[in-house]
């Protein structure tokens, strides 16, 4: 591991490296390989069990893109694993994958049970199509992604009996220099075009990505790039490590540690987090900045609201951002850009919004219009703007997106 502190201007210079080598191969998607360097330059919080104790780490933000077809999903994962000279594992998401592919299994050699990895020991792992695939499949990878540890059925030739193993995917030993499993990074992805033979991602599960977005089509004068001979031949570009995988993980501290968020920032996400929540009978209603129509809404449309993982994931990904924008504390429009790819996808609508067509985009919107920004320094009530709700709100907003 790295002795000498980080800096921002070298933590920027590594992203850079990343950012650049990805894209060789890939044309007009700058903006899906920016989303994704921020989920691996992350680290989020995570609780893992050793010998009885448990601990927190930080590891780096699980994501989720949801895009057509042939948009390059699959080799921005891999060439990013490749950049920081990590190793790169793609599961197929089908009805008749098995949990000992991703997990592990026992196989019998000659009288001895040998354990064989399965595809989830790994850097980077992307799980593609992950709603191809059935939920008592997906349960193992659930569990990794919040504790970072395998849970496998192996047989003890000593005690003679099935036993339960975990193993750790990151990070295990800061004291072995040999010891590279300390980057576990999952990705997934799924096309929201093809919806035959899939099955619905878990709630639960959509609340474990940091980040979800999408991939647009390429711009017109980039996508006419697009040509075999760009990436094949004499002239072809070559994916090579630009990083180390220590140097991958100790930029993500470095961003952890290092970048403030004031005291109006966390207020700032906090109203947007208590905002997105309907309110409970019998309980308090904590939602004091957020007008009474907005109140109404979400009332009305929301099944549940942001997690407080999702606080905890919004803040890691607004210190990574204002790190990549060259800062080492944050800003509210850092808040702002951060909200859409943390929050959208954990809002969840109840049968009144789907019935009526609202999407989690169009909530997203008006949560984040109509919830007042605290003053510098100061956590004062200011005044509201008013609106007609939901509907009245997205008349004035275009080009909004869906999910």
């Amino acid at each position: 591991m790295r002795k000498e502190p980080l800096t921002l201007e070298e933590s920027l210079c590594y992203v850079e490296a990343v950012k650049k080598n990805t894209a060789q191969t890939l044309f007009g998607i700058d903006d899906a390989i920016e989303k994704a360097a921020l989920g691996m330059f992350t680290r989020v919080v995570y609780t893992r069990e050793d010998n009885g104790i448990l601990y927190k780490d930080l590891a780096p933000a699980p994501i989720i893109m949801t895009a057509r077809h042939g948009v390059g999903k699959t080799d921005l994962g891999r060439n990013m694993a490749f950049s920081i000279g990590g190793k790169f594992a793609f599961i197929a998401g089908q009805p008749e994958m098995s949990a000992s592919k991703i997990m592990g299994r026992d196989i019998f050699i000659q009288g001895s049970f040998y354990f064989a990895e399965g595809d989830i020991m790994t850097h980077v792992l992307l799980y593609d199509e992950i709603t191809r695939t059935p939920p008592k499949v997906l349960a193992p990878f659930f569990q990794t992604m919040e504790e970072r540890q395998a849970i496998v059925d192996t047989y003890d030739m000593e005690k003679k009996r099935v036993v339960n193993k975990r193993i750790d995917l990151t990070p295990i030993s800061s004291d072995d220099p040999t010891d590279k499993r300390l980057f576990f990074w999952p990705i997934a992805t799924g096309n929201p075009f093809e919806q035959e033979g899939t099955y619905e991602v878990p709630e639960a599960m959509w609340d474990r990505f940091a980040i979800h977005f999408g991939i647009d089509y390429p711009e017109r004068e980039k996508e006419k790039l697009i040509d075999s001979k760009n990436v094949y031949g004499n002239n072809k570009p070559t994916i090579r490590p630009v990083i180390t995988l220590e140097q991958a993980y100790d930029v993500g501290l470095f961003f952890a540690n290092n970048v403030r968020i004031d005291s109006d920032k966390m207020e700032y996400i906090q109203r947007l987090t208590e905002n997105s929540r309907p309110h409970e009978k019998g309980k308090e209603e904590k939602r004091s900045f957020a007008s009474r129509r907005l109140r109404n809404d979400i009332d009305a449309y929301i099944k549940a609201g942001a997690s407080p993982r999702y606080n905890y994931h919004f803040k890691a990904i607004v210190r990574t951002l204002a790190a990549f924008r060259g800062r080492l504390y944050v800003t509210i429009d850092d808040v702002k850009e951060a909200y859409y790819l943390v929050a959208t996808h954990r809002i969840l609508l109840n049968h009144v919004a789907r019935g009526r067509s609202i999407t989690q985009h169009e909530i997203a919107s008006e949560i984040l219009q109509e919830t007042p920004v605290p003053p510098s320094g100061s956590r004062s009530i200011i005044s509201l703007s008013t609106n007609t709700g939901v509907r009245g709100f997205l008349d004035k907003v275009k080009n909004f997106g869906r999910v």
